[in-house]
């Protein structure tokens, strides 16, 4: 049985390359593409978190299954090939990695590494932040969408991604929502703003995702209690280099 939940772990990313290839050559294999892939993946969850459908396989499923419409939506505004393929094989590798790291905290409990699974979630849960605000950006510059629109659109999605990063980090909505309300109206607030500035989509997406590597971090520690004085300087130090790097190395007008 091993060897078979592997099989199906494995036949994720590959499925997940031939969704996002076939869309990029057809708009007609857009939806069935969709509907096969998250229907498998629905399955592979199921498998790998025990055959059973509960909350703790409904919380497991969300950061794969939006993972991968995020990254899916992402590869569609690249016109490079080179970064179209690379964006889809990176970001197959990385549902693998999940699926992978779901496998071993459920059969494998001697080889499961604490904190791995958190970890992973954390910086899984900052790249997904970082390819839905770039095509947030993408929709109003390129599709010319409603920015209110595509504003509300982002929200509930970055509002589950956030939830299940406090779940996988054992915290309880109780105590997650006085975080997760206020980074929610901090991100749109700033999404706003950025869509106004006269450079690339993604300038404004790298500086969101620093905002949110810094408020990821901030409110996971202070919620567990670790949080002091040096923790909380080295992320502000780290999140102000990256956005001062970002906007002087970024293109005006």
């Amino acid at each position: 049985m091993f060897i078979l939940r592997r099989l199906i772990i494995l036949a994720v990313p590959v499925l997940f390359i031939a969704w996002v290839a076939l869309a990029k050559f057809g708009n007609a294999f857009l939806i069935p593409g969709a509907v096969i892939f998250l229907a498998y993946l629905v399955f592979a969850c199921f498998v790998v978190c025990n055959g059973r459908f509960s909350k703790v396989f409904g919380h497991f499923l969300i950061l794969p299954s939006f993972f991968s419409l995020i990254a899916f939506s992402f590869s569609l505004f690249l016109i490079d090939e080179t970064a179209f393929s690379l964006v889809a094989v990176f970001s197959a590798m990385v549902l693998y990695l999940v699926l992978r790291q779901y496998f071993v905290y459920f059969y494998l409990p001697l080889r499961y590494q604490a904190y791995s699974l958190e970890s992973l979630d954390f910086y899984i849960t900052l790249l997904a932040a970082f390819f839905l605000f770039s095509s947030g950006f993408a929709s109003v510059i390129l599709l010319q969408l409603n920015l209110a629109f595509v504003a509300l659109v982002i929200l509930p999605i970055f509002a589950l991604l956030l939830y299940q990063f406090f779940w996988i980090h054992k915290i309880n909505i109780r105590k997650s929502w006085l975080y997760l309300l206020p980074m929610c109206l901090i991100a749109l607030e700033l999404f706003v703003s950025l869509a106004y500035l006269p450079t690339g989509y993604y300038v404004g997406a790298f500086v969101l995702a620093a905002m949110v590597y810094v408020m990821l971090g901030l409110s996971r520690l202070s919620v567990q209690g670790l949080l002091d004085k040096k923790k909380v300087w080295s992320f502000l130090f780290i999140g102000a280099i990256c956005v001062i790097a970002v906007l002087a190395t970024a293109k005006w007008g």
